[in-house]
Formats: structure tokens, C-alpha cells, sequence
């Protein structure tokens, strides 16, 4: 099996908003990929580690891969976007975008692909019922995912290896811990569990985890707490000791405090982006 065939693609928002004029956004990231369709208005963006900041005009399309931290001035005028927030993930927790280099602002050609699709996202009505079980409901919900797709080819065009493409390939391995983390994420951390899948020793399981994923298992496992909550921040109606409760969290402190030194802001300032 191909580790592509692993590959799941889902829907973390899809909204058209307005910011008022003169606003300063808070650094931020997000640890997941967003496109970003600024339909009215002129956009500042600085990203954490550039010296100048780049200019988001109208009709611009900007991609921002997981854990981008950033931040963005708008105009005395405000502005209009649609924002796409979506996951390319392998074994439920190892991001697509984060194994290749892509650029922020889309090229044209690119951009009018992606602008065509989110126009077609949001003129698809949401399923009437949880089931999504009826014709109707499963026709849209199928064309849904042929656009997630076709977004997914149009900006994977543009992007660059970084490194030996080959080198950075997961390991179906590693990509069977990461799926058992992804499942178990809130349980206790189990060492022996992670040895026992990846069939490798602690120093190697260590070593080629990191190279995967940037951290350590234990970090990794918090981090997948961490982007339960994120979602969950998406519902309005659950507080944040609930959202803690169900991402794994001992109380609504330990999750604010990871959550603001991982995402830069806490919370309950976090649920209030625009964008």
C-alpha cells in the first residue's frame, strides 16, 4: 500500500467574513494548513523570522502551512475574505504541507483554481441531517471532497521538496505509531506500546520519530491534545474546561498554558480570530 493511500483530507472551517478597518492581528498559528482569499481590502503580514512583512492585495490567495506564526494589519477601509481551513493528514496526525515547501501568495493561475472552489464550498448547503445518509446529502458531500482534492492539487503544484524527497518519505512504521497515538491521544503516554509497533530500539524510535515529526513522542502526543481542543474551540456552545475535558487535558489551566505558548495566544482569544 502506498503511504498516500493513508492520506485523509477534512475540513477544519469554511467561513466568508469582514474585519473592520484599522485592526492589528495578535501573533498566531494555526496546526493546520488555511487558505486565505482576501476579496476587498489591502493586507500586511508579517510571518515570525521574516525582516519585512508582504502585501495580501485583493483577489490574493495566501497558503499557510501548519504552525506558521504570524501576524496581519488591515486597512482604515477593513476588509473581505474567505478562509479555508483544512487538514492533509497521514496516519491522523502527520501533516502533508509540512514535508514540502510552499509558497504563501499562490500564483495566478493556482489562485483563480482556488478561488473557483471555495466559491463552490460555500455555495454547497451543509447536510441536513448528522447522518448525511440520504441521496441528496451524499451526492454533495462526495463533490465536496472532489474539491478538497482539487484544492490539494492545485497547491501541491506549486510546492518544492525540501531536501531528499526520498529521505523524507514517512516510515509505514512510524506512520503505525503515529496512528496509534492519534487513537489513543487521551491516554497516558505508553513507551513500551510505541517500541513494540515500530519494532525498533529506544534509540532508534527516538531518533527517526523526531526526524519524522520535529519532537519528541511525548510532545507529539500533546501537540495531538492540543489540536483536539483547537477544533473543539470551534463550538460555541462548550466551555473551556468541557473543551479540556475532552482533549485529554487534567483541567482548563494545563490546556491554556500549553495552548498559549504553543498557538501564541490563549483560548478563549484564539476562538475570536477572523481569520
Amino acid at each position: 500500500m502506498h503511504w498516500l493511500d493513508d492520506l485523509q483530507i477534512t475540513c477544519r472551517h469554511l467561513r466568508r467574513g469582514h474585519v473592520p478597518g484599522g485592526s492589528r492581528g495578535a501573533w498566531h498559528q494555526r496546526p493546520h494548513s488555511a487558505l486565505i482569499w482576501i476579496r476587498s481590502g489591502k493586507i500586511q503580514t508579517w510571518i515570525k523570522g521574516e525582516t519585512k512583512p508582504f502585501v495580501r492585495p485583493p483577489g490574493s490567495v495566501a497558503l499557510f502551512s501548519p504552525h506558521t506564526m504570524m501576524r496581519s494589519e488591515f486597512p482604515p477601509e477593513g476588509c473581505t475574505y474567505t478562509s479555508f481551513g483544512f487538514s492533509c493528514q497521514l496516519a491522523g496526525s502527520i501533516e502533508l504541507f509540512s514535508l514540502y515547501r510552499l509558497p504563501v501568495i499562490l500564483p495566478a493561475i493556482a489562485a483563480e483554481g482556488v478561488r473557483q472552489a471555495l466559491t463552490r464550498l460555500t455555495d454547497l448547503a451543509p447536510p441536513e441531517s448528522p447522518s448525511g445518509q440520504t441521496a441528496a446529502e451524499l451526492a454533495v458531500e462526495f463533490e465536496r471532497r472532489e474539491i478538497y482534492w482539487r484544492i490539494l492539487r492545485l497547491t501541491l503544484g506549486e510546492a518544492e521538496d525540501i531536501g531528499d524527497v526520498h529521505r523524507q518519505m514517512p516510515d509505514g512504521r512510524l506512520l503505525a505509531v503515529c496512528s496509534y497515538l492519534a487513537d489513543s491521544y487521551r491516554a497516558d503516554f505508553d513507551l513500551e506500546k510505541c517500541l513494540e509497533i515500530a519494532c525498533l530500539s529506544r534509540a532508534q524510535f527516538f531518533r527517526r520519530f523526531k526526524r519524522l515529526t520535529g519532537v519528541s513522542p511525548r510532545e507529539f502526543l500533546m501537540r495531538l491534545r492540543l489540536n483536539e481542543a483547537e477544533r473543539l474551540l470551534a463550538n460555541a456552545e462548550l466551555s473551556i474546561h468541557q473543551i479540556a475535558e475532552l482533549s485529554g487535558w487534567s483541567d482548563e489551566f494545563h490546556l491554556s498554558r500549553r495552548f498559549r505558548q504553543v498557538f501564541g495566544l490563549s483560548p478563549t482569544r484564539y476562538r475570536k480570530l477572523p481569520t
